[in-house]
């Protein structure tokens, strides 16, 4: 029995599929049997993307450098507790 795992696109903090709803599958390369499936993006959907990563960026650039590394601190200790 197989579990074939598929992943959309995150884009501006939601995960969604592609705006052409098409997805590419993803292949073990040992076995040559498809295991899962990704979203296909569409140049719109790399477009908003990059228009999200763009308000992103300077939203965290405005912050002040001291709550910037408090931030990151406060992940990595999230991220160790998960490790």
């Amino acid at each position: 029995m197989s579990h074939a795992t598929s992943y959309e696109l995150f884009i501006n903090g939601k995960w969604r599929a592609a705006n052409n709803r098409a997805t590419l599958p993803v292949i073990n390369p040992a076995t040559e049997k498809v295991f899962g499936s990704v979203a296909s993006a569409t140049v719109s959907d790399l477009d908003e993307a990059l228009a999200s990563a763009e308000r992103s960026r300077k939203a965290w650039s405005s912050r002040p450098v001291k709550e910037r590394g408090e931030i990151l601190v406060a992940a990595a200790r999230i991220l160790a507790t998960k490790a």
